[in-house]
């Protein structure tokens, strides 16, 4: 969760640092990957250790 936090808030640095604007839709693009994932969770009942790098190392190993 932390680093979720820590994406968000450099994407906000960065883009405010480079145009002096504050662009809010980091936030829209978070709320959309979020959903997607939670979409692939429950819906499609796919277990999480398959969405991370270990899970991915342990399907290719077997």
């Amino acid at each position: 969760m932390g680093s979720l936090y820590s994406l968000l808030a450099l994407g906000f640095v960065l883009i405010y640092k480079a145009t002096q604007t504050v662009n809010f839709a980091q936030g829209a693009l978070a709320l959309a990957g979020t959903w997607l994932l939670s979409i692939i969770f429950m819906d499609w009942e796919v277990p999480g250790r398959w969405i991370g790098g270990p899970g991915w190392f342990h399907w290719f190993m077997h």
